[in-house]
This record gives structure tokens, C-alpha cells and sequence, in this order.
């Protein structure tokens, strides 16, 4: 049986993170069958464990639970990873290239260096906020040189890697627009109802006045999931609401106001008439599939008294799953 491990950002409290391994861990276990022991390696840098869970057990309680819903090998030290070996390693599809929160300890494994695979595989991760004009590490460059298939999941990734390394990598989807939620059992649904998911934390007052306005018209409550947003009717917390309720709050929300990417991902996958905010964080991530889908987001304004057109995304969403599937089918099984 051929062995596949999935390096990303691993158990740590963010419900995007979550939603993506658990998406495409999913998505290659029904690609690939019974012949591959497909599971994410269970390694996170302690940096980046500690800037995440700061000591709080509560919150590290709540998502062990989650990240033990996802197949996934023993956790392993860096000193383990780099012994382990794979005869495939897939690393995505997140942000795990955006080097500049130096907090979380410039892994240079997550980039490629020092792994024991057969084969090294990109599926859709990011340099997030980092643009071509900055500074890179050797060890950046030295890591992309060691894939044999590489794809990212925006223009902007796309435009470093080929500086770096002089290679074009294909775009593709995020996985949570590649795994079917609306048909996925393992979702837990609210018993609330009648109200407006709210995800994110980053917001102008004009938006939030305008999202209050919208609320008020639609007779609906706004209802804040993971970040405590005091201008919402009721907030859950992250140690509150585990990531298969928080999937279920999209699935049954009239409406979904969010200003993060997996609040994006997730509005689009469940057809929601979504409301959002591309605050700067965001811009490089979601821009490239925003103008592909032909979804105009701006000016913000403007946006509460708009509605996304879905015939016309889900037929470009559709080719582009397609293009999606075909390279990860193919990268895994290419000799």
C-alpha cells in the first residue's frame, strides 16, 4: 500500500485550516482507494503551536476533538517528519508559504525542504500577504526546486513561485470548493435558525452599519461563529462551537457576511448570497477567484444590495473543479 502524507498547518484552532485538510484529506481518500494510506502528518512547529493555543487547554480540549475527525499519522517532531518516509507528500492548501508571521517559526519544512518522499506534490497553498517585491530566502527557492508537481491556489503565489524558481505553477481551488459538504453526513447542523452568519473579525464601521441595516431588512439575527463581534445578536466562541457545527452554521444560514477566505470558500460551496469583506489580509488570496468566478465585491457600499448570480458560478466553478481534479489525479499518479 503506497503511503501519502498531507503537510499543513496541523491541529491548530482556525476553522479555515481545519475545513481545507479536512476537505481534501477526504478528497484523496475517495480518489485514490483502497491502494493508498492517505493521512495528514501530524507535525505543527512549536512556535506555531504556541502562538496559536497560548496555554489555553480549553480551546486545545476542543480542537483536538476536531482534528482527530481527520485520518492522520503519530505526531511526529521535526526530527521525525524528516526520517519518516512517504512515498507521497502533498503539501496545502493554506497559507503554509506565508513566511512573514515569523511567530510561527519560518518552517522551512513546509516549503519542501528536508522531507523523505518519493514525490513531493503543491496542492493550492499560499504566500498569503507576501508579494513578489520581497525578500526571500534561499531556502524558499531550494524547497519549490524540490517538487515534481506544483500549483497554488492564487495569482499572486503564482507570480512568486515563477520568480523564484522561473516556473509557472497552475491555479487551482481550494478544496473546499472540491469536497461535496452539502452531501456530507458528518455535518452538524444548527437548531437555530432565521439568521446571518458573521465569520471574521476585520471590518470598517461603514461595512457594520451596513451589514446591521441589512439584518434589520431581512428580519434575521446576525450571528458571529469563532470571533466575538459585539455589533452581532449572539457570538459563539471557538471553544463553543466545534468545526463540523461551525460547516453546519454555513449550510443552514440565510446569509453569510464574513472577511476571511474559508468564509468565502464556504458561502460558495453552500450557494449562499454572501456579503464580503476583502479587508487587505484577504486580498491576495481571494482576488484571483473572485474576477475568475466574475463575482465584483467592491464597492463595499454597494454590496449589501446585490445578489451573486449562481448559474453563471457554478458553471465556471465547474470547469474550473474539473482542471482542479485533473492535476491532483495526475500528480498523484504520474510515474
Amino acid at each position: 500500500m503506497k503511503k501519502i502524507g498531507i503537510l499543513t498547518f496541523w491541529g491548530v484552532p482556525n476553522y479555515g485550516a481545519w475545513t481545507q485538510a479536512y476537505a481534501l484529506n477526504n478528497l484523496v481518500r475517495t480518489m485514490m482507494g483502497d491502494e493508498y494510506d492517505v493521512r495528514h502528518i501530524n507535525y505543527l512547529h512549536s512556535n506555531h503551536f504556541t502562538a496559536y493555543y497560548k496555554n489555553n487547554e480549553k480551546l486545545r480540549n476542543n480542537f483536538t476533538y476536531s482534528y482527530d475527525k481527520i485520518a492522520h499519522t503519530e505526531r511526529l517532531s521535526a526530527e521525525q517528519l524528516e526520517c519518516e518516509e512517504f512515498d507521497i507528500i502533498i503539501t496545502g492548501s493554506d497559507a503554509i508559504w506565508e513566511f512573514s508571521v515569523k511567530g510561527f517559526g519560518n518552517d522551512m519544512h513546509l516549503i519542501g525542504n528536508n522531507l523523505n518522499a518519493k514525490k513531493l506534490i503543491a496542492y493550492a497553498p499560499s504566500f498569503g500577504t507576501m508579494t513578489q517585491d520581497m525578500n526571500f530566502e534561499t531556502w524558499m527557492k531550494e524547497g519549490l526546486e524540490q517538487y515534481h508537481h506544483l500549483s497554488v491556489r492564487d495569482g499572486n503565489s503564482a507570480n512568486i513561485v515563477k520568480k523564484l524558481i522561473g516556473i509557472e505553477p497552475q491555479i487551482v481551488l481550494d478544496p473546499a470548493l472540491l469536497w461535496n459538504f452539502k452531501n456530507d453526513r458528518n455535518v452538524v447542523e444548527p437548531f437555530i435558525d432565521s439568521y446571518i452568519l458573521v465569520y471574521g473579525i476585520n471590518w470598517s464601521e461603514e461595512f457594520i452599519s451596513g451589514a446591521q441595516q441589512f439584518a434589520r431588512e431581512k428580519n434575521c439575527r446576525l450571528v458571529s461563529v469563532g470571533y466575538t463581534n459585539k455589533w452581532c445578536d449572539l457570538n459563539f466562541r471557538m471553544t463553543e462551537l466545534r468545526c463540523l457545527e461551525w460547516i453546519g452554521m454555513f449550510k443552514n444560514a440565510e446569509y453569510v457576511i464574513t472577511s476571511t477566505f474559508h468564509g468565502l470558500m464556504l458561502s460558495l460551496a453552500f450557494e449562499k448570497q454572501v456579503k464580503f469583506y476583502a479587508c487587505e489580509y484577504v486580498q491576495n488570496r481571494s482576488q484571483t477567484l473572485l474576477k475568475s468566478l466574475g463575482i465584483d465585491m467592491q464597492p463595499a457600499q454597494d454590496l449589501f444590495g446585490r445578489e451573486l448570480n449562481y448559474t453563471q458560478i457554478n458553471r465556471r466553478l465547474k470547469e474550473l473543479k474539473a482542471d482542479s481534479l485533473r492535476y491532483l489525479e495526475k500528480a498523484i499518479l504520474e510515474e
